[in-house]
């Protein structure tokens, strides 16, 4: 099946507070997102475009209402790189429906093998191959990763999307969170791309 990159993260996030007038935007585009991830604990992945310190806005990938994807299989993809310090650094990423800087606000789709790290930048990918419709008004597929260079075998996703309807917009919103094995200052996600592919 061939994919093109057809919705991806944008500025327009909730949360998001437009640029004042006359005002210097200062990081205006959502990916690449580059992340410190310091705590060995679950962290949200944020957009850069609009979070700040006071005011932490997750990287959200939205599906619009009236998409052409009811219907078909399409693929949430997300990719980069992480690197995580310490003496036995590990790295565990999931995908999640929701919008929620509290993850217990949000539905767990999917989680990689909490995989060791090598001592330099170790690039991975998730790939989520879904479909859903308003009539069973569920999203439901599959899920693969590597990271790590650790293959996740292809498993059904945690539990359908429920209460779907490809009328409403946002159908349906994604985030990603990463959890690092070790508390370590130096320890970051870099994510290049998360978007929807379909074709």
């Amino acid at each position: 099946m061939t994919f093109n990159r057809n919705y991806a993260a944008t500025p327009s996030a909730p949360g998001y507070v437009p640029i004042p007038l006359n005002q210097r935007a200062t990081n205006a585009a959502p990916l690449p997102a580059q992340q410190l991830v310091p705590l060995a604990a679950e962290t949200v992945v944020l957009n850069p475009a609009v979070s700040t310190p006071a005011v932490p806005v997750p990287l959200i990938l939205t599906i619009p209402s009236n998409s052409i994807i009811e219907g078909q299989p399409f693929e949430i993809l997300a990719s980069g790189d992480v690197f995580v310090g310490g003496a036995t650094p590990t790295a565990l990423l999931k995908l999640y429906s929701g919008t929620s800087m509290t993850l217990g606000n949000n539905q767990l789709l999917a989680a990689t093998t909490a995989a060791a790290q090598p001592t330099s930048n170790s690039p991975f990918y998730l790939r989520a191959t879904l479909i859903g419709d308003s009539g069973a008004g569920k999203i439901m597929g599959s899920f693969k990763s590597m990271i790590g260079g650790v293959l996740g075998a292809e498993a059904a996703i945690a539990a359908p999307i429920t209460g779907v309807n490809f009328k409403n917009n946002p159908v349906a919103n994604f985030l990603l969170t990463i959890t690092p094995g070790n508390a370590n200052a130096n320890s970051s996600i870099w994510v290049d791309e998360f978007a929807v592919n379909f074709g």
